[in-house]
């Protein structure tokens, strides 16, 4: 009794586990499934790689913001105490900024400064465009100026 048990229990699971001539317990993706996962991850990619590169550039292209106001409040110290403004950042008591990405300037008088960043790295802005020698500038009144690309990228 228990042996036609265990057969026609057997034959059950067969007939429940196979259709269309295939066991649906096999291991493994189809053709299909493998090309619609491809598909998905190309879109996936299209959409975020243009993003991802534009994020990165505007983190490399917002360096000049902090230092451009730095040196602003700098000269305003500087015309407190000699009432003019430093031609240079050593005599506004400061080391020349460093950057990997701007050059920077002083074009200063007795009556008013412009500090000014230039880019010296060819990075791509929106679109693709190069940065390299676009400028952003910082004068007595803070009113903001140069480049307007570069300007709209960063938020300056």
């Amino acid at each position: 009794m228990c042996s036609f048990l265990w057969k026609r229990i057997s034959f059950e699971v067969n007939k429940i586990l196979k259709k269309g001539g295939v066991y649906m317990n096999q291991k493994g993706f189809t053709l299909t499934e493998v090309m619609i996962v491809l598909v998905i991850i190309g879109v996936l990619a299209t959409w975020s790689v243009p993003r991802f590169m534009t994020t990165i550039s505007k983190a490399k292209l917002s360096e000049y913001k902090l230092t451009l106001e730095h040196a602003a409040s700098l000269q305003d110290v500087y015309y407190h105490e000699h009432d003019s403004y430093g031609k240079t950042f050593s005599a506004i008591g400061c080391d020349a900024p460093s950057s990997k990405y701007f050059d920077y300037t002083i074009d200063a008088d007795s009556s008013s400064f412009t500090i000014k960043a230039t880019v010296k790295r060819s990075i791509q802005g929106v679109g693709g465009s190069d940065m390299n020698g676009k400028a952003v500038t910082l004068n007595h009144k803070k009113e903001h100026g140069g480049d307007s690309e570069l300007m709209e990228l960063t938020g300056w």
